[in-house]
């Protein structure tokens, strides 16, 4: 990797053998097979105890990983679906057992459990009840696009917009340097195919709607609630690197 901060495309990595990635691959699998196990073990334990009956059990994650996908390595370093495409398993009594492929968006889990609670979320809460979809009264979310901004040191940051036709346009900048993808994810999910060059009123229109989504995202962070931490929870998130 060049710089302690690197971003794609503009950060060169260094190719992987087939083996050390094939290597890589199997340990990520191992891993993700322990997870499962745990999870198992986590919803028998609730099951047992009749916890399930009146609680509910989540499982997402804040990002996925990349092995060489799009020619990089773990993650924060780009915004393609292998890096923002992640679980997200609502399980409980009166969940309706399906898969739904609409969008739907971490911002949205925090007003869902605070509906599952029987409470209001905070105020300034982003997102949407999602319960109508997990409880089988609607068959899709209804959300139009999701959103995700990756911002590095030195000036490197990123931003992308999925609509909910497949579309989605990622915008980069490092320095003087710029680019613009312009992928659909329906047809090609693995992200191979940018239209941007052969579609720029297209890109430039989804460019539009990026911007526009950036503004409004800026908005909400100035007029978003004030909040406190607590030492503990503040040690952790320096610790993660949430916060410097």
């Amino acid at each position: 990797m060049v710089g302690v901060a690197p971003l794609l495309p503009f950060d060169a990595h260094t190719e992987p053998s087939g083996e050390y990635l094939e290597t890589l691959l199997g340990r990520y699998d191992d891993n993700v097979w322990s997870a499962d196990r745990v999870f198992a073990s986590i919803e028998k334990g609730l099951e047992a105890r009749g916890l399930l009956d009146r609680g509910y059990l989540v499982l997402t994650a804040d990002h996925g990983e990349e092995f060489w996908d799009h020619h990089g390595w773990g993650h924060g370093n780009s915004l393609y679906e292998e890096l923002v495409r992640v679980p997200l398993i609502f399980h409980g009594r009166g969940a309706a057992p399906r898969r739904v492929t609409s969008i739907a968006r971490l911002i949205d889990v925090a007003p869902t459990l605070a509906s599952l609670a029987g409470i209001d979320p905070p105020e300034g809460t982003a997102g949407i009840n999602l319960l109508p979809v997990i409880f089988g009264e609607r068959e899709e979310t209804g959300i139009d696009f999701a959103y995700a901004e990756l911002h590095r040191t030195r000036g490197k940051e990123a931003e992308m917009f999925l609509r909910s036709d497949g579309e989605k346009v990622i915008h980069v900048r490092s320095g003087g340097n710029e680019v613009v993808y312009l992928f659909n994810v329906l047809s090609d999910p693995a992200e191979r195919n940018d239209l941007s060059p052969t579609e720029p009123e297209r890109t430039a229109e989804r460019l539009g709607e990026l911007e526009e989504m950036m503004r409004r995202a800026r908005e909400g962070r100035d007029e978003g609630a004030a909040s406190t931490l607590d030492p503990v929870t503040e040690k952790r998130l320096r610790a993660l690197g949430y916060m410097k």
